[in-house]
């Protein structure tokens, strides 16, 4: 079944009317990207998977290491990472793997926060 020119004329302004009416979004209510940070806790080190709304390739995996492994806030052996993973996820994003010692939540979030600004709420790694 064709459609009539009349009825695809009409179909066409009705779209261009549509598109024309929908409001401009202000910056500040853009959406933001986000994280999820688990820790699977084995007493004295925790196991963490970070996934990351950042596309994969955008930020440099050794720039988050580095942060990691020498965050100066909190001394000069940072948050002691090690089994370092920094990998494309399924959907394109950023999944970060790595071990760190028994309460260092303070430190990863700290470095996460630096060298992924403009994460919606910051970094939310829990503690063991």
């Amino acid at each position: 079944m064709l459609f009539s020119k009349k009825i695809l004329t009409a179909l066409t302004l009705t779209g261009a009317v549509n598109a024309a009416a929908l409001p401009n979004i202000p910056a500040s209510l853009e959406r933001r990207a986000v994280q999820s940070c688990t820790a699977e806790c084995h007493w004295v080190f925790a196991s963490y998977s970070v996934w990351i709304q950042i596309p994969f390739g955008s930020q440099n995996c050794d720039d988050t290491y580095d942060s990691l492994e020498h965050n100066d806030d909190f001394g000069y052996d940072g948050c002691e990472i090690s089994s370092w993973k920094c990998e494309e996820a399924g959907d394109g994003n950023t999944q970060l793997y790595f071990n760190a010692p028994s309460g260092t939540s303070l430190c990863i979030n700290s470095a996460l926060e630096g060298a992924y600004h403009g994460i919606d709420g910051g970094f939310n790694c829990p503690d063991c």
